[in-house]
C-alpha cells in the first residue's frame, strides 16, 4: 500500500488500523517500525515498511491473509489518507453445466437450452457475463444473487440460448467480473451444430 507526500521531509509518520473507527490502532511508524508483539499486534506480523525515501512510507504485506483485511490510514505530517484492503481468493473455479437435473450439455439447432454458469470460492463475490465469439450476450441472461461459501462466495446464473446452424464452431463463454487484482476466470465451450454431442467445458 503506497503512501507518499512530496511535502513531507521530517516529523510525524505513521500507519494506523482504522477498521473500527471508534478504536484506531497505530501499529507502524518511521521511527519504531511495525509493532509485532503478540497478542495486541499479532495481526501485523506479515507487515513491513519501506522507509527508503523521507517522502514515502509504503506498507508491504507479504502472504496476505483474510485477517489482514481492513481500513488503514497513513499520516505523513500534516496529511492523512486512508485505503481499504480486500484480500481476494487466488484459486476459485468456474464451470458451465447443463440443467439442474445433472444431464450433460447437449445443444440442438433451433431448440432453446438453458446453460448454467457457476463460479465457486470467489472473494469478494463476483458477477457473471456471457459472451459468444467475444461479443457480450444480454438476451436470455438470468443472474442470481451470490451465496456464502465459508469465507468466500458462490455465484450462479443461467443463459437461455437457441443456437442455429450458423453457430457451428462458435465459442460460448461465461466470465467473472468484479475482481480488482485477480484476473477474470472464464469457462467456455465450442458449439458443433452438425451433430448432437456432449460439449466439453475447459477452464482458462
Amino acid at each position: 500500500m503506497l503512501c507518499s507526500n512530496s511535502q513531507h521531509t521530517s516529523g510525524f509518520a505513521q500507519w494506523s488500523d482504522i477498521t473500527d473507527p471508534s478504536n484506531p490502532v497505530p501499529f507502524a511508524s518511521r521511527s519504531g517500525g511495525v509493532l509485532k508483539d503478540p497478542p495486541t499486534y499479532s495481526k501485523y506480523v506479515n507487515f513491513d515498511l519501506d522507509t527508503t525515501l523521507s517522502t514515502q512510507l509504503d506498507l508491504k504485506i507479504s502472504s496476505a491473509e483474510l485477517e489482514d483485511e481492513g481500513t488503514y490510514s497513513c499520516t505523513l505530517n500534516p496529511d492523512t489518507v486512508s485505503a481499504t484492503l480486500t484480500v481476494e481468493r487466488a484459486e476459485p473455479t468456474i464451470t458451465i453445466d447443463g440443467d439442474s437435473s445433472g444431464n450433460p450439455i447437449i445443444l440442438r439447432a433451433l431448440e432453446p437450452s438453458v446453460l448454467r454458469c457457476t463460479a465457486r470460492g470467489f472473494r469478494p463475490a463476483v458477477n457473471l457475463e456471457w459472451y459468444k465469439n467475444s461479443a457480450q450476450i444480454s438476451t436470455g441472461v438470468s443472474p442470481e444473487a451470490p451465496t456464502p461459501n465459508g469465507d468466500a462466495f458462490d455465484t450462479s446464473g443461467t443463459l437461455t440460448f437457441t443456437p442455429t446452424r450458423q453457430d457451428n464452431e462458435a465459442i460460448l463463454e461465461c466470465r467473472t467480473t468484479g475482481q480488482v487484482v485477480a484476473p477474470a476466470k472464464t469457462a467456455s465451450l465450442t458449439l458443433n451444430m452438425y451433430q448432437s454431442c456432449q460439449l466439453g467445458m475447459p477452464m482458462k
